[in-house]
């Protein structure tokens, strides 16, 4: 299990704040980060789960049912995977939030 200390400060290096924790007895089992939005590209949920080091983002269509779902990936502290899965992300969420947008 990683520190949640140091998944905060690389997910802030990353342009990410921290939204929400999901904790279990005591302990924490995941958090939640958001990335900043744009005028191109909306608002990104990405969790991290602490135990095994995974991500997942998340968009959800404003004012619907439905999103965008990465799988699971891992792991978060492999810069260049997940800016990988991030950059493809972003431009799949883009098409998404433009075509809301109108």
């Amino acid at each position: 299990m990683i520190e949640e200390s140091r998944i905060t400060k690389t997910m802030r290096g990353r342009g990410f704040t921290e939204f929400f924790r999901e904790e279990s007895s005591g302990e924490t089992i995941s958090i939640a980060f958001t990335s900043e939005a744009s005028e191109k590209v909306p608002a990104i949920l990405c969790t991290v789960n602490l135990a095994s080091e995974h991500f997942q983002f998340c968009y959800v269509v404003p004012q619907s049912a439905n999103q965008l779902l990465s799988p699971d990936c891992g792991s978060v502290m492999n810069g260049r995977h997940f800016d990988m899965i991030y950059s493809r992300f972003k431009e799949q969420a883009a098409v998404l939030y433009q075509y809301w947008r109108g």
